[in-house]
């Protein structure tokens, strides 16, 4: 089995959301909405690899091209430019969640950019590498081997106490969780960059940096493009490893035994693209339903 980390992330949320997104994507399932705040996520990555990219190579013009980037892209009949890396945008966006806006992701969107750049003139971390895609085996004891697959959105090189450290760091446009210490993203990719495979980009240089980096400690960072902030996500370790891989193998012997219990709450329900009916054949009520007078 692959198992991305937004698989485990995913089940934790809804096993019954993690499931149907599966089926859609085997065509078992009608295709999940594509939501304003996913779509702006995505626009918005793309646009700060763009920035990133021209940053570390010296170029002056970074922010005022990724703006621009962002720009166009946010543009609805420009959306399906992105499809070839991301085939859902083909469709565009399906569904406006409440609040969310056009021309507000619009402005929020540039100025996270602006905020951000600032961030990366001052930054004495040392860029070491982006969107690193990574398919690792690990063996998860009696439930066999399966590959970790996942993408690393940035890694830098970091000093704690003058000593280096492997910085794993994720661009976020949502909510931050309160525990970012347990957050189980920061300890997969961790784990993933002690594993040679995850070096394998780096092709002939792929022993070298394993072995140059397989000591150093691991330390997340989750970049917040919502409150335009860096906010740490912890020192990762064996402990934190062994744990990973126990919540591993229960997520293969759930799905082995199809087992796909719904979450209830608010929290997921009302920003699910399932809602209108395709989990479990029901629809999620709106908060109006039940009141006396209003529409079924």
């Amino acid at each position: 089995m692959e198992i991305r980390q937004s698989d485990l992330a995913a089940y934790g949320r809804c096993a019954q959301q993690k499931k149907l997104y599966g089926d859609a994507e085997q065509g078992l399932a009608p295709r999940p909405a594509n939501l304003s705040r996913t779509v702006y996520g995505t626009v918005m990555h793309h646009a700060l690899h763009v920035m990133e990219r021209m940053h570390a190579a010296g170029d002056p013009a970074a922010l005022q091209t990724a703006s621009a980037t962002f720009a166009h892209y946010w543009m609805p009949e420009n959306l399906p430019d992105l499809a070839a890396e991301h085939p859902e945008l083909v469709h565009g966006i399906d569904e406006w969640l409440p609040r969310d806006t056009y021309g507000g992701l619009r402005q929020r969107g540039l100025k996270a950019l602006n905020d951000y750049h600032e961030q990366l003139l001052v930054d004495d971390g040392v860029l070491l590498a982006l969107e690193v895609h990574f398919r690792v085996p690990i063996d998860l004891d009696e439930v066999g081997q399966h590959y970790l697959v996942g993408t690393a959105d940035r890694l830098a090189i970091r000093k704690y106490l003058r000593k280096p450290y492997l910085s794993v760091e994720d661009f976020k446009t949502g909510k931050a969780p309160t525990y970012l210490r347990y957050n189980a993203q920061f300890t997969a990719y961790s784990w993933a960059t002690t594993q040679r495979e995850f070096w394998e980009p780096w092709e002939e240089q792929a022993d070298e940096r394993w072995q140059a980096y397989s000591g150093w400690a691991r330390r997340g960072r989750w970049i917040d493009m919502r409150e335009n902030k860096v906010k740490d996500a912890g020192w990762r370790g064996e402990v934190d490893y062994a744990r990973l891989k126990v919540a591993l193998k229960e997520y293969v012997k759930a799905n082995e035994a199809n087992s796909f219990p719904l979450t209830m709450t608010g929290e997921t329900c009302l920003y699910c693209p399932f809602k209108k009916g395709t989990c479990g054949g029901v629809a999620v009520p709106d908060e109006e339903y039940g009141k006396p007078g209003a529409k079924a």
